[in-house]
């Protein structure tokens, strides 16, 4: 067969990108992204299952929203939203690339379906 260029050249250049940023930036982006979603998803009534310890989080956020999780599921992944659905959790992996425009425009969205499925928000 062909080799896959095309992805090799693409596996190239994420891997530069990688090593331009430093995996030390890399993960503090992360944990940063992650931290701001916990806070704002347990602020709308979500339970957050992933770990929050100190040598335990990652990059991951394993959630429960308020309501039925597959609705949510199915609700978000209409609008573009990118997470999949895991033993009835949602699951989120934001990377160092979300910018926080694209942040806010997810928090609309989580908003519009939590309006929308009629669950009770408990914004503080």
């Amino acid at each position: 067969g062909t080799p896959n260029v095309v992805g090799l050249l693409a596996l190239h250049a994420s891997l530069g990108l990688l090593e331009q940023l430093g995996s030390a930036y890399v993960w503090e982006r992360i944990n940063a992204l992650t931290s701001r979603l916990r806070a704002g998803l347990k602020a709308r009534g979500a339970r957050v299952i992933s770990p929050d310890g100190a040598g335990e989080r990652s990059g991951i956020l394993s959630v429960v929203p308020p309501g039925e999780v597959s609705l949510w599921f199915e609700k978000l992944s209409q609008a573009g939203v990118a997470l999949s659905l895991r033993d009835n959790r949602l699951r989120l992996a934001p990377h160092v690339y979300l910018e926080q425009e694209e942040l806010d425009r997810w928090w609309a969205i989580w908003d519009r379906v939590q309006r929308d499925l009629g669950s009770v928000s408990q914004v503080v």
